[in-house]
């Protein structure tokens, strides 16, 4: 898949700052991601093999080497999803267009007051009807006001992105980190 994830972030109750991230990813682990941060352009490719990420200010390529076996697998992220459900009360709210795709609306409350914190005690979720993936989060603190927003725009699946973008160029004359 492909899309932007625009990201939002609330301090008492006024945007304070806002991102956008160029996303691809490619089963199995292929990933690259476009970004600017402080001003500057960031980039971070992964090939399979190796995270590539490149720092225009130094002109330093860092080059860190994937663990063998994935860091979270899909059963480490069924059971995220699993505990996240099972420690709140989730109940559907309606279905809505989020960038022109069905959603069905999630609430997530804690189920205990343990669980709920200054920052998270309520949580808004776009599902997308056809790929299930959450295409919109809205997470509120416990006064109701909005902390922070997500939201994948652009979404494309399937689209058959070639292996090549996932190829990392070395900037001529960039120093290489391992």
């Amino acid at each position: 898949y492909s899309g932007t994830i625009h990201a939002t972030t609330y301090l008492n109750g006024e945007k304070d700052m806002e991102e956008e991230i160029q996303i691809m990813y490619k089963k199995p682990i292929l990933m690259k991601t476009l970004g600017v941060e402080e001003g500057k352009k960031v980039e971070f490719v992964s090939d399979g093999e190796f995270v590539w990420s490149y720092d225009a200010e130094t002109n330093t390529v860092t080059k860190i080497k994937l663990p063998e076996e994935t860091l979270l697998t899909e059963k480490d992220f069924v059971s995220i999803i699993g505990n996240f459900v099972n420690e709140s009360e989730v109940s559907m709210l309606g279905v809505e267009e989020v960038d022109g795709r069905s959603s069905y609306v999630l609430e997530a409350r804690p189920k205990t007051e343990e669980n709920e914190s200054e920052l998270a005690s309520r949580t808004k979720i776009w599902v997308d009807r056809e790929t299930w993936m959450v295409l919109k989060s809205s997470i509120y603190n416990n006064k109701g006001n909005l902390v922070t927003e997500v939201e994948i725009r652009n979404l494309k699946i399937n689209t058959g992105i070639p292996d090549s973008e996932f190829k990392f160029e070395i900037p001529e004359g960039a120093k290489v980190e391992t």
